[in-house]
């Protein structure tokens, strides 16, 4: 039987799929994936102690300015790839530790918090995306949060099971949450679904004529509210293309 491939086995196309925005249109889609990403999180970290946060998957640095104005004072990453993890550093963070996420280097204990966005998708194996979980329950304090996002079998393949395709996982949130239960002491205190693709059926009218006007200025703002404000409400997480978990030690 062929050994399933590792994230490492993909490392220089996992990294680089920002480099896809070539124009206008799709940098439009962009500005609607991270507006919404960036609401979601900010909304899973309220009351967390702005302290010392671990970006895990640092890749190129984008989420650096996010966090400063989320008011951390102290900003690490993660990045297993050597040139995004200096690209990182130049962005800002205080370090970047250039190794698999799953061996970061820091002391037990020493975080307040943990963001993850679009990483766990891309680590393949179970297993990998275990030990990942167990090293950030170790660095979190008591009473840390972990932030995390990861692709939906369902919504992406039409079927709630585990499933691999080139450098992407997918699971369902019914799986995810058993692994982290599982494998962890992490408790889950809050899951919210991210975008909505509607690959499987039409989106309301509006909806439809909306997302088909993408170019226009100020349309990914509206309707990255529509998701997270009003159809995060009425469709459960499985149907996003991505979920939140916003886990607790």
């Amino acid at each position: 039987m062929t050994e399933l491939a590792s994230h490492r086995d993909y490392l220089k196309v996992i990294g680089n799929t920002h480099q896809t925005a070539r124009g206008w249109y799709d940098k439009q889609w962009n500005r609607y994936y991270a507006a919404v990403y960036f609401d979601v999180t900010r909304r899973l970290l309220t009351g967390v102690t702005r302290g010392t946060v671990l970006d895990v998957g640092t890749s190129h640095g984008a989420w650096f300015n996010f966090l400063k104005t989320l008011g951390f004072a102290t900003i690490l990453g993660v990045e297993l790839d050597p040139e995004r993890a200096e690209l990182a550093r130049r962005a800002g963070y205080n370090e970047v530790f250039n190794c698999d996420a799953a061996d970061t280097p820091l002391p037990a204990g020493c975080l307040d918090a943990a963001v993850s966005s679009d990483v766990f998708v891309h680590i393949i194996r179970l297993e990998d995306k275990i030990r990942v979980l167990q090293r950030v329950e170790t660095l979190l304090k008591p009473g840390g949060t972990f932030v995390v996002n990861h692709a939906s079998a369902a919504a992406f393949m039409g079927s709630p099971e585990y499933h691999v395709s080139g450098y992407c996982s997918y699971i369902s949130v019914d799986e995810f949450v058993r692994t982290v239960s599982q494998h962890t002491r992490l408790r889950l205190v809050d899951l919210r679904p991210a975008y909505f693709s509607w690959r499987y059926r039409r989106p309301p009218l509006a909806l439809h004529a909306l997302r088909r006007a993408m170019r226009l200025p100020g349309v990914p703002k509206v309707l990255a509210g529509i998701d997270t404000h009003v159809l995060a409400r009425r469709l459960p997480p499985d149907d996003a293309d991505c979920f939140y978990l916003r886990l607790q030690k």
